[in-house]
């Protein structure tokens, strides 16, 4: 058994977990993270990659003030980081599939394309960046679609490309098991032992402090602690995936003063072919659907709000994915959670755009309690181990 002595353990490999990691890092913390799987694998792989500004919630029939001004700073954020403008960390070999998210209105609505049959005059007023109407230099499919266009400066990044960027520099730190055990003394965690998935390595790691970034896994993890908490709230999503020939498309339709369906594009094994997600409404409301049902709805809902996109030649299918949350009685939390249990911080970062806000907490945290830094004796070589996506594992 190899030992280690650390200030922090960071349970999960998703964004928020391996920020965490990097920023706890360039403090001069010492720093293991626990991955059961691989990186990703949750619900960092089945996010759309959309840094959400805040436009998203000053529609009108969803309007999220909270939500918005929380969010509004991030796409500036992560574009400085995105641009190498900051190396805390550099993200400027991240695949950016787009600069910028669409927000339009669907011919099939009937209502008057106006500014505020799109968003909320007032919400906008909050945001830090204007939105442009496009719609006359839009595709020609697109204009054909639409009423009225809207672009938004809301990056979309390949998700898999982060997590291999923020993993690289980190990549000796990062503990692939998911067998481990607890040594608890009162309120406090004091060794961690686990055994590597390929190797069977033993290794026993002794924190200072334990944190929680693991999302959905965070609640078995507490209770295999012996904390008897609940401390999240779960909020499924059944989402579809569409393959074939298909435009390029990174934004949300809005149809009734909601975004119905959010559309993202990703790029499949086949060169010919893309893929695109399938969020929004409907994939809030999916998880109640039987699957081939949800299909037959999403099918007909965009063969009209995109009605010239030619969908005859398309393979389609579902996912399902689970957002965890600090709870709040099953609503949208409007910002990062960070919640102490004895010497365990337990983390919800709400939203992939708050991952910096949520590193940022923890930082503040650590610097309030004085930790006092263990040199860092990590010697190992390490691997980054990304999970695919969901449409590649069917």
């Amino acid at each position: 058994m190899i030992k280690y002595s650390v200030d922090l353990v960071i349970f999960g490999g998703g964004v928020a977990g391996l920020w965490a990691l990097d920023s706890v890092s360039r403090e001069g913390y010492s720093a293991a993270l626990i991955e059961k799987s691989s990186l990703g694998d949750g619900q960092t792989i089945r996010s759309q990659g959309i840094i959400h500004g805040g436009f998203k919630y000053v529609v009108p029939g969803k309007y999220r003030e909270n939500s918005a001004k929380e969010v509004r700073n991030m796409p500036n954020r992560w574009l400085d980081h995105l641009h190498g403008k900051r190396n805390d960390p550099d993200l400027s070999h991240v695949t950016v599939n787009s600069d910028f998210s669409y927000f339009w209105l669907s011919k099939r609505t009937g209502i008057r394309a106006t500014l505020e049959s799109v968003f909320s005059p007032i919400g906008l007023s909050l945001l830090n960046s204007p939105v442009k109407d496009i719609t006359p230099e839009a595709p020609l499919w697109f204009r054909n679609s639409a009423d009225i266009i809207y672009r938004a400066p809301e990056p979309v990044i390949d998700t898999r490309s982060l997590l291999e960027e923020l993993a690289k520099p980190n990549a000796s730190r990062i503990f692939y098991g998911s067998s481990f055990k607890f040594r608890r003394e009162g309120d406090s965690i004091k060794e961690i032992t686990l055994v590597e998935n390929k190797t069977g390595q033993e290794y026993c790691l002794s924190p200072r402090r334990v944190v929680l970034c693991a999302g959905v896994g965070n609640q078995e993890i507490v209770n295999m602690m012996g904390y008897n908490e609940k401390i999240m709230q779960i909020r499924p999503l059944r989402q579809v995936f569409v393959t074939g020939e298909l435009p390029d498309l990174w934004g949300h339709c809005i149809d009734g003063g909601k975004a119905m369906a959010t559309v993202t594009t990703h790029y499949d094994r086949d060169p010919r072919k893309k893929v695109w997600s399938i969020g929004g409404e409907i994939a809030e409301d999916g998880h109640k659907e039987n699957p081939k049902l949800l299909i037959t709805k999403t099918h007909s809902f965009l063969e009209e709000a995109l009605s010239v996109v030619d969908f005859s030649k398309t393979e389609w299918s579902t996912f399902d994915a689970l957002r965890a949350e600090e709870p709040n009685n099953n609503l949208l939390p409007s910002g990062v959670s960070v919640r102490n249990i004895g010497n365990v911080s337990v983390c919800f970062p709400t939203k992939m755009a708050l991952a910096p806000v949520l590193a940022d907490t923890i930082i503040k945290r650590l610097a309030s309690e004085k930790l006092e830094k263990c040199p860092d004796r990590i010697y190992r070589q390490g691997k980054v181990l990304v999970a695919p996506y969901p449409w590649q594992t069917q």
